[in-house]
């Protein structure tokens, strides 16, 4: 099958595929909304594009990306190679833990949204990302105008009031926000754009940094102030190319960077506005994993494994001091920190390798424009600020996709403006166009079965997180004890889950069934021994016997060893 096709088809699915996994949230009959949606639609849309793209759409990528899948294959391997190694429950290394889903699964899917945008050929079908982007967050600005005024119709435990969007969480939704920012802030100042959009972008941008104060998130205020930043300093230096003017504007943008970082430590005027406890909060996650790493320098702890390790990881003063005892993580809240954790400096050096990739593609390719390129600044600054703000956050499948996607298309685009000249002139003529017409759209319909084959596959891979969270929520809506066993019971559909067992745990204590809360105890420490929760039910359990107690002890112990409650018990 010609090239052509599959790049054709991988550029109508790409945009749907990335689009609708930002916005696609179901509530109701499932407990969480949000990341198991996400991975589910993310994995039907993965498989379709890894079908269409076969051996042949591959050895293409290879044949002209190298470097870069590379190391995309490497980050899969050192990822797998983390699971092998890893003593945390194989499902929970495949699927992620719950409310975060950031396995393995999750980072092969996004490997394959990565290296699918590899394949676009030209700056329309890059457009056609940005204006998907530009989509998602139209359906998130309306959907905050309409929190604001009349409520939220989703049923999130917002206790808050902040505005959540479709990914849940404030912190992602002003994230989001900020890179959408970034995309219509380099449109809005564009050369030669009409008068009448030049505003509609000053009003829309307006509105988006209302949104972003609504969301009461840091992470929002630094990605679109950065956002603001690199716009300005790639609009000076296309429009004056003066050298002076540059490093002038340099200079102050860093000593407002200066100021931004002092305020986040408590010091200076910016405090108010940047300051939040979170942000203490992060140094104690930070320094748990980066200690996680080095205790495990060659295979980390495994995937979204951090929280079974980070009680045994901080130091004493988060223990006694701030976040506190009984405070826990399940994330470093720094990307590059998270997989230095889970795998170690392979799995770190590898994605950083991905990293690196993506913005000297970006240089490169900004450094063959002659003016002011909307389409470039836009892609490359809201990537750019994806990744300032994933050393201050978390991976979230809504948000993450995107900055993934970024990468790879930062890649194609390097490579298009490198061959463009070359390939003037080398068009198939119209006539011999029309002779293949018929030829053409079997060719193209093939690709079309083959994507629907892909997505049930997909759907099929990616599912089980999901039923097994609708089976727990329709047992927990049945109030029927009979219903909860029926859900706990393990299979490839409802693979088992150190929270859901622990949460059964305590339901069946409040009921006044302590033979079952028992038992599902013992299931919980035996499924996943390094979950400190698990072993905190069987101790305090009512049927608990004498021998488990002391056992739950000792392990309680060793894995929250700074805890002095623990060494207290009787």
């Amino acid at each position: 099958m010609p090239l052509k096709y599959i790049e054709k088809r991988v550029s109508l699915l790409l945009p749907w595929g990335v689009g609708l996994t930002t916005i696609f949230v179901l509530t109701g009959s499932i407990s969480d909304p949000v990341n198991t949606t996400k991975l589910l639609l993310a994995g039907a849309c993965a498989g379709a594009l890894l079908f269409v793209l076969g051996v042949k759409g591959i050895t293409s990528i290879w044949d002209k990306n190298k470097s870069f899948v590379s190391a995309l294959g490497l980050f899969v391997i050192f990822s797998i190679w983390a699971i092998l190694m890893s003593d945390s429950p194989l499902v929970q290394n495949i699927y992620g833990v719950y409310g975060r889903n950031t396995g393995l699964l999750t980072y092969f899917v996004l490997a394959i949204f990565s290296v699918s945008a590899v394949v676009l050929e030209n700056e329309k079908q890059i457009r056609k990302l940005l204006i998907a982007f530009l989509a998602a967050g139209a359906v998130n600005l309306t959907y905050g105008l309409w929190a604001w005024q009349f409520g939220d119709f989703v049923a999130w435990n917002n206790i808050y009031g902040n505005l959540l969007g479709t990914f849940g969480n404030p912190n992602f939704m002003g994230a989001f926000l900020g890179m959408l920012f970034a995309v219509v802030l380099a449109y809005t100042i564009a050369p030669k754009i009409p008068m009448k959009y030049r505003f509609a972008g000053f009003a829309l941008l307006i509105l988006i940094s209302f949104e972003i104060v609504e969301t009461h998130a840091v992470q929002g205020v630094v990605v679109s102030a950065g956002a603001a930043l690199l716009c300005g300093f790639f609009w000076i230096w296309f429009q004056f190319r003066s050298k002076l003017l540059t490093l002038f504007y340099v200079a102050m943008s860093a000593v407002l960077g200066i100021f931004a970082v002092l305020g986040a430590l408590q010091i200076g005027p910016l405090t108010e506005l940047i300051y939040k406890r979170s942000v203490s909060l992060r140094g104690a996650y930070w320094h748990a994993g980066k200690e996680m790493g080095l205790m495990h320098p060659f295979t980390g702890v495994g995937m979204d494994s951090y929280g079974n390790w980070y009680r045994r990881a901080r130091t004493g003063s988060a223990v006694t001091d701030m976040p506190g005892a009984e405070v826990t993580s399940n994330a470093a809240h720094n990307v590059f920190l998270d997989f230095f954790a889970y795998g170690g400096f392979p799995l770190l050096i590898t994605y950083v390798a991905i990293v690196v990739i993506g913005l000297i593609s970006f240089l490169r390719v900004a450094k063959r424009q002659i003016t002011f390129n909307p389409l470039l600044i836009a892609l490359g600054v809201s990537w750019m600020c994806f990744q300032a703000q994933s050393l201050i956050s978390i991976n979230q499948i809504g948000l993450a996709i995107w900055g993934w996607v970024f990468t790879g298309a930062l890649v194609a685009y390097e490579r298009i403006t490198r061959v463009d000249s070359a390939n003037i002139g080398t068009e198939t003529p119209s006539k011999a166009k029309a002779l293949k017409q018929n030829k053409n759209q079997s060719d193209f319909d093939s690709t079309g079965l083959r994507a629907f084959l892909g997505l049930i596959i997909g759907i099929l891979i990616s599912i089980p997180p999901f039923t097994a969270d609708v089976s727990y929520q329709t047992a927990l809506n049945a109030r029927s004890a009979g219903s909860m066993e029926k859900a706990l019971v393990s299979n490839y559909f409802k693979p088992t889950d150190s929270y859901r067992l622990a949460n059964t745990v305590q339901i069946f204590e409040k009921s006044n069934l302590p033979e079952l809360a028992r038992k599902y105890a013992q299931i919980g420490v035996e499924f996943n021994p390094d979950y400190t929760d698990a072993w905190k039910m069987l101790y305090y359990v009512t049927g608990a016997t004498v021998e488990e107690k002391a056992k739950a002890k000792t392990e309680l112990i060793r894995l929250d060893p700074l805890n002095p409650a623990w060494k207290e018990l009787s």
